[in-house]
C-alpha cells in the first residue's frame, strides 16, 4: 500500500527487448516480460525526436438541419454580438464570448 503523495507507478526502466505486445524491461536488476498495454512513456531516445507524428483531424460534423440553419442565418443580423446554436432536440445553446 502506497503512503498518501507518492507516485502509483515506479520507473522509469530501460527497456532491453521488444516485441509487437511484449517489452523486456530491466527491473530490480532483473529482465522482466512486460505488456505494451501496462506501460507508460517516460522518455524518448533523441534518435526519436524527428520522427514525424500522423494526425488525421476528422471534418466537423453539424449537428443541427439545414432549416435551423437558415432561420439561424436570417436572425444572425438582427444578434450578431451573442451566438445562439439549436440543438437536435431544438433547444438553445447559447455560448459565452468570452471562450470563442
Amino acid at each position: 500500500m502506497k503512503k498518501g503523495l507518492q507516485t502509483s507507478f515506479e520507473g522509469p526502466y530501460k527497456i532491453g527487448d521488444q516485441t509487437e505486445k511484449m517489452f523486456r524491461i530491466l527491473r530490480h536488476g532483473k529482465e522482466v516480460s512486460v505488456s505494451v498495454d501496462r506501460l507508460k512513456p517516460a522518455y524518448v531516445p533523441k534518435e526519436l525526436v524527428h520522427i514525424p507524428a500522423v494526425v488525421h483531424w476528422k471534418e466537423k460534423i453539424s449537428f443541427q438541419p439545414n432549416e435551423v440553419l437558415d432561420t439561424r442565418q436570417e436572425n444572425s443580423t438582427e444578434s450578431s454580438s451573442r451566438q445562439e446554436n439549436t440543438t437536435r432536440s431544438s433547444r438553445r445553446v447559447r455560448f459565452n464570448p468570452k471562450y470563442n
